[in-house]
């Protein structure tokens, strides 16, 4: 009686195995790859982030592209180059960096994306490299070229330049 009940739960284990990997197709991974002809824009992304309704943002080098889960779109940056650097901020706001320019994605009044460039809040024009890197923290956020650290806090864009000399790097004010 002890080994009959034994063996019942024997095969009712193996059945419940059995049933649930064929659901996942004996343990295969599902991976889609979107090629270039699909997306609409390079194969070569340098970040890649995610807002809260889980729509998908990667920094590409045809510029900023959106995925929704179905449908792609390609969101125009001033200046047509390559995102190099993208980082989503607490609040929601998607901040990115370019070659010689960064900024952030507002909607306009028909909800839809639009690049603002904070280039204009500089001081005095000037001339730098690619944005890299983009860091998004509580107290603003950071654009990090190879010469200068950009820091914007909502109100106020200050500028940082990065001393080299050897492997010792200083930034200063």
């Amino acid at each position: 009686m002890k080994l009959t009940k034994v063996f019942l739960a024997l095969v009712l284990v193996l059945i419940h195995t059995i049933s649930y990997s064929s659901e996942v197709e004996n343990g295969q991974i599902f991976i889609e790859s979107y090629q270039p002809q699909k997306h609409g824009a390079k194969n070569q992304v340098w970040g890649i982030t995610q807002d809260h309704r889980g729509v998908m943002y990667f920094a590409n080098s045809d510029g900023l592209v959106e995925f929704d889960g179905a449908n792609w779109s390609v969101i125009e940056v001033e200046g047509e180059e390559a995102v190099r650097s993208i980082d989503i901020h607490n609040n929601g706001t998607i901040y990115l960096g370019s070659k010689g320019n960064f900024g952030y994605l507002k909607e306009d009044s028909r909800g839809n994306k639009r690049f603002v460039s904070l280039k204009s809040k500089m001081e005095e024009s000037r001339r730098f490299g690619k944005v890299w890197q983009t860091h998004c923290t509580a107290d603003g956020v950071f654009f990090v070229t190879n010469n200068e650290i950009f820091f914007w806090n909502d109100q106020e864009l200050k500028t940082f330049n990065v001393k080299r000399s050897g492997n010792i790097q200083t930034i200063e004010n």
